[in-house]
């Protein structure tokens, strides 16, 4: 057998000028240098023979002869030059080899066109509520109220009571809340809309008023033991929604002993929300 080297790729030589080739005395099969610098006979015939080994005129450069006496008794095919990634025809395609090392990234490229605007979204739902915000500035004075009931003259027995914001139904009594007590007890509190007074004279002093809601008439009687005392009662009616009404009088009479006195209040258009003022005067002790 021939010792041919399968790892040696044929190089078709030039046989001319200063690349030669030659065969190397020291193997049986035959080996061809590039780098050799002497020409010979042999040497030229061993080329011819590795040139055309089976006829004249035949391309040889993928072919090499590889006879016992390495003058062509037999061929192994050979590719004179790879190409990198090409398969070899004889030995096939090599093992991939290893993924090179990740290179720096490239600079940012150029910002791309504005898209157009997306639908609009549902409406999500509604936040918590914010925290208080500063007060506001101070607002302008209000109208002048009406004028109030007479004062009291020094050392007099007298009792005071009053109400704010306070819903009265269509009719009801007016409820009494003391605000200045009679420390004398000539004029006592009874439950929450009635009073006891003592004999005498007094004089009684009543103001009542509410923003109507719509067209209607208020009234407001005082009642002596269960009878109405309509010379003392008062009302007014509105003309117009939002119309602020005010009942009032100022009135002396003369008590006998162990009587009972509230105020009934009526209105046309139902419940109303009032603010009131009364006080009770004994004259006489």
């Amino acid at each position: 057998m021939n010792n041919y080297d399968a790892n040696w790729k044929f190089n078709p030589p030039k046989l001319s000028g200063t690349e030669t080739f030659h065969r190397d005395r020291n193997q049986s099969g035959t080996r061809f240098c590039a780098d050799c610098s002497y020409e010979s006979d042999e040497v030229r015939q061993d080329a011819s023979r590795y040139m055309e080994p089976d006829g004249a005129g035949r391309d040889n450069s993928r072919y090499m002869n590889t006879g016992e006496d390495g003058r062509g008794s037999g061929r192994i095919e050979t590719q004179a030059a790879e190409m990198p990634g090409q398969p070899d025809a004889f030995w096939g395609r090599g093992e991939m080899g290893p993924m090179g090392p990740r290179d720096e990234p490239g600079p940012p490229g150029c910002p791309g066109e504005q898209g157009e605007p997306g639908p609009q979204g549902v409406t999500g739902p509604q936040g918590p509520q914010g925290a208080t915000g500063p007060m506001g500035p101070r607002g302008e004075p209000g109208p002048r109220g009406p004028a109030g009931p007479p004062g009291y003259p020094q050392n007099s027995v007298f009792a005071t009571f009053s109400g704010q914001g306070l819903i009265l139904p269509e009719s009801a009594s007016l409820p009494l809340k003391v605000e200045i007590p009679d420390i004398t007890r000539n004029i006592a509190p009874c439950n929450d809309c009635s009073v006891i007074l003592a004999p005498g004279y007094y004089a009684i002093s009543y103001y009542v008023f509410t923003v109507m809601r719509k067209h209607g008439s208020i009234k407001l009687i005082p009642v002596f033991n269960n009878s109405r005392q309509m010379l003392y009662a008062a009302c007014a009616e509105a003309a117009k929604r939002r119309e602020m009404l005010t009942v009032s009088r100022y009135f002396i009479a003369e008590i006998p002993e162990g009587t009972t006195l509230f105020f009934a209040w009526q209105s046309s258009v139902g419940a109303a929300r009032i603010n009131m003022y009364l006080s009770i005067e004994k004259l006489c002790r």
